[in-house]
């Protein structure tokens, strides 16, 4: 039969459980505004109990209940709220990336607003009309040579600045890494290299996290604050690109797929996590971005240029930064096509000769190249008189006619400034698309959030009230012992 001792044990383990849970609101209350943060719980039980066999019972012994004890710290966490935020935050990082080089694009064009290539183009041919109107006036020759020289210019300095883009996500300056992989690779570098980088070190922190929660959980322990951790590194990793995680047994370890491949894998022996380097790498003969990894079992290369291409994938900022770079080069190439088209047909109408009255090119170009090499002759430069006026009605004209082949049959359809401003409306248009997808997917990821910040996130009025409730458990397993002391004091000191 238990004594009187055994009333103080249950005092004591109230006192203690309700300690422990107060230290775990406290916690909740000093991390509140933690990211990342989950709120926890501790879940009290009862402790085992006394059996105290008596005359009286009927068949089984009787027991004694013998107090309370903490079962867990729980971690309050909804895994499928998980699942589906990762899922939209790497649709929102896709969206993102795309919608910033699209307002880095746009940004190239200054229409409507500002004086464009399509603005100098009209002046363009409406000096080859004034000048129709008076062929041998000199300044309007002048005039003439001054238009083409702007025009030029422009068209240099939009290539620049696109071909500046795309560099600054795929950058021409490649380097051999010797020793990474097996003979070495050629190392896209720029903004995904970047990407790249910042994804190797979140799976770096993550197989070292992982390894140590499965070392806590082999104790017994519960590693809530380091789930934390690696939760708020996968929200991270998952804006990257699309991921999926497998738990391992019970040992707390994770394994991570990316882009379908096993870029985090745990040794089933020693439990032990190991990332894999993934090394944006470019094929120079089809210019593409192909993705490589280190010696990591399970994993095969993959054509991430071949994936952003496709619009069904839209998950990730990294393929959303290849994607703007495909983007980029469209512009580049019918910033080129126009550059070519332009320069030909206009050197094609006869319009400059030299000192000896040789028909001389008014544009030069590279052909492979032009949008970044047209300038004008310097012959018309140094001497504008040299301009042949007879002309300039042939000129003026291109202004109206069909001069590019859009459908690819090979008869020109599209006049010059119909053409430009396609271009313009193609990347105004994928600027908003991708402006209102952002607005979308952050709007979709409020709501999300909002969601599991109700499921796991602190509420500071709940933990307040939680305060309050513990102390007084505390207060009261205290009074306990106090009694039991004086129950004690009679027994010793005054009964016999």
């Amino acid at each position: 039969m238990p004594g009187t001792f055994f009333g103080i044990e249950i005092a004591r383990r109230g006192i203690n459980v309700h300690r422990t849970a107060l230290d775990t609101t406290g916690h909740n209350i000093a991390n509140a505004n933690t990211p990342g943060y989950t709120r926890q719980e501790a879940v009290l039980k009862t402790t085992n109990p006394f059996t105290a066999p008596s005359i009286n019972s009927s068949v089984t012994p009787g027991q004694l209940g013998t107090g309370v004890g903490v079962a867990e710290m729980r971690r309050i966490r909804d895994d499928y709220l998980d699942y589906q935020i990762r899922g939209n935050i790497s649709g929102g990082g896709y969206w993102q990336s795309n919608y910033d080089i699209a307002v880095r694009l746009e940004a190239t064009f200054p229409e409507p607003d500002g004086r464009g290539i399509k603005d100098v183009m009209v002046q363009f041919f409406n000096d080859w009309q004034n000048l129709n109107n008076t062929p041998r006036d000199p300044g309007i020759k002048a005039a003439v040579v001054e238009t083409g020289n702007e025009l030029a210019a422009l068209f240099r300095q939009s290539y620049e600045q696109l071909d500046a883009i795309n560099k600054s996500i795929k950058s021409d300056n490649l380097v051999a890494e010797s020793g990474y992989y097996t003979g070495g690779d050629i190392i896209a570098t720029g903004m995904l290299k970047d990407q790249f980088d910042q994804v190797n070190n979140i799976l770096s922190q993550i197989a070292n996290l992982s390894d140590a929660i499965v070392q806590v959980k082999k104790v017994n322990q519960q590693p809530n604050d380091l789930l934390d951790k690696r939760d708020l590194l996968l929200d991270q990793l998952a804006g990257f690109g699309p991921l999926a995680t497998r738990d391992v047994g019970g040992s707390g370890a994770v394994e991570i797929d990316f882009y379908g491949q096993k870029v985090l894998t745990v040794d089933p022996a020693s439990e032990k996590s190991t990332a894999a380097g993934l090394l944006p790498t470019w094929d120079d003969t089809n210019n593409e971005v192909i993705v490589k990894f280190d010696d990591a079992p399970g994993t095969t290369a993959f054509n991430l240029t071949g994936m952003a291409a496709d619009p069904g994938n839209t998950k990730g900022s990294i393929p959303g930064l290849e994607a703007a770079r495909l983007n980029t080069l469209s512009v580049l190439d019918d910033l080129n096509t126009l550059a070519h088209r332009l320069a030909g047909e206009v050197n094609g109408k006869e319009i400059l000769k030299d000192s000896l009255g040789n028909v001389i090119d008014f544009f030069v170009t590279d052909p492979a190249n032009t949008a970044r090499t047209i300038k004008v002759n310097s012959t018309a430069v140094v001497d504008p008189g040299k301009v042949v006026g007879e002309n300039a009605l042939d000129v003026a004209r291109l202004h109206s006619a069909s001069t590019i082949d859009t459908n690819g049959d090979g008869a020109a359809d599209t006049t010059f400034d119909s053409f430009f401003e396609s271009i313009i409306a193609g990347v105004g248009g994928k600027t908003k698309s991708a402006q209102e997808m952002v607005a979308n997917q952050n709007a979709i990821r409020g709501q999300l959030e909002s969601l599991r910040e109700s499921v796991s996130g602190v509420s500071l009025d709940e933990e307040l009230t939680k305060l309050i409730q513990f102390q007084y458990g505390f207060q009261a397993s205290s009074r306990v012992i106090n009694t039991l002391d004086d129950v004690l004091d009679v027994i010793i000191n005054r009964l016999f």
